[in-house]
């Protein structure tokens, strides 16, 4: 395995690192906020969302590392948690 690879291996972990930590404190934040102390119009769907931005930066550098489309897998990414997974298995993939 080059260095090449590596590299893009390590962006696509911490793609992944991103998508699990965004999704979880959002799910953390809207259980408190929703059940603690009983406000149910939570910013949590706008945390995952944020924190798959961080996985669409990841994802871009890996597509581009690996010879792919960066702005088409980066550009999808942004959309949120789910469109970010779906590329990070693309990219697994190839």
């Amino acid at each position: 395995m080059d260095s090449i690879d590596r590299t893009a291996s390590q962006h696509e972990r911490r793609a992944a690192t991103w998508l699990v930590t965004g999704v979880a404190v959002s799910l953390a934040t809207g259980l408190t906020l929703g059940f603690g102390f009983d406000i149910h119009d939570t910013p949590a769907p706008l945390l995952a969302w944020v924190g798959s931005w961080g996985a669409a930066w990841h994802l871009y550098h890996g597509a581009r590392l690996k010879g792919q489309r960066a702005w088409l897998y980066g550009g999808l990414a942004v959309l949120g948690p789910v469109p970010a997974l779906m590329v990070h298995m693309w990219l697994r993939r190839t």
